[in-house]
């Protein structure tokens, strides 16, 4: 498959992220969907939409959930990771192989508009799944340099380092804690690029 894809793109690279990117796709969200009766035929913005709320929503139920039970905070640890996975990859794919998740009978206008609210939820789920990684492993291993048991506090250090901004009142004190932060920065100016690409476009399409 991988040396199919290659001789397609002409790079070796290209065919192997290909592969990789859409095993995830598949993997972690069209087999769902599929499960429902959805496939890439009749997806509607709408179909989208309802799995992103529904994704950002089982995030913050789990939150609370780790409070009172440890294995839904570790479990949430590994979820988080898949979905920050899936966030790259259908960026990645739409960007690098044109990807269309939505019906090929869904207008432009609305592929655009799908593009923003997709790239928005990312972002939500992506500040969320970084604050609960730091609460939950401070808490546990003392990974920053906070003594807060605040959810909040967290959620304020991983807003800070998504926006690349670092005031330095919080910041990493273990190799784990640097791991995570350097993580959230990556795909922090990822998204931005995918945000920007998504704007061009549309001005784009709009002056055409």
């Amino acid at each position: 498959m991988i040396r199919k894809r290659a001789e397609e793109f002409h790079s070796l690279i290209l065919g192997f992220l290909f592969v990789l990117f859409d095993a995830l796709i598949q993997g972690t969200m069209l087999r769902l969907l599929r499960l429902f009766g959805l496939d890439r035929d009749n997806l509607r913005p709408r179909h989208l939409e309802i799995y992103l709320v529904s994704t950002t929503s089982l995030i913050i139920l789990m939150i609370f959930l780790s409070k009172i039970l440890s294995f839904v905070g570790w479990f949430l640890l590994f979820l988080g990771v898949v979905r920050i996975l899936q966030i790259i990859a259908l960026n990645a794919m739409s960007l690098l192989f044109g990807l269309r998740l939505l019906s090929a009978q869904v207008p432009d206008r609305e592929r655009t508009r799908w593009h923003f609210v997709a790239i928005l939820f990312s972002l939500v789920d992506v500040l969320l799944i970084y604050a609960f990684s730091y609460y939950f492993l401070n808490t546990r291993y003392e990974v920053l340099n906070l003594r807060s048991d605040s959810f909040f506090d967290h959620f304020y250090y991983s807003m800070l380092t998504l926006m690349t901004v670092g005031y330095g009142d919080i910041v990493p004190v273990t190799a784990l804690g640097k791991f995570l932060a350097m993580s959230e920065v990556f795909v922090g100016v990822f998204l931005f690029v995918f945000l920007v690409n998504a704007a061009m476009g549309r001005f784009q399409r709009h002056a055409e």
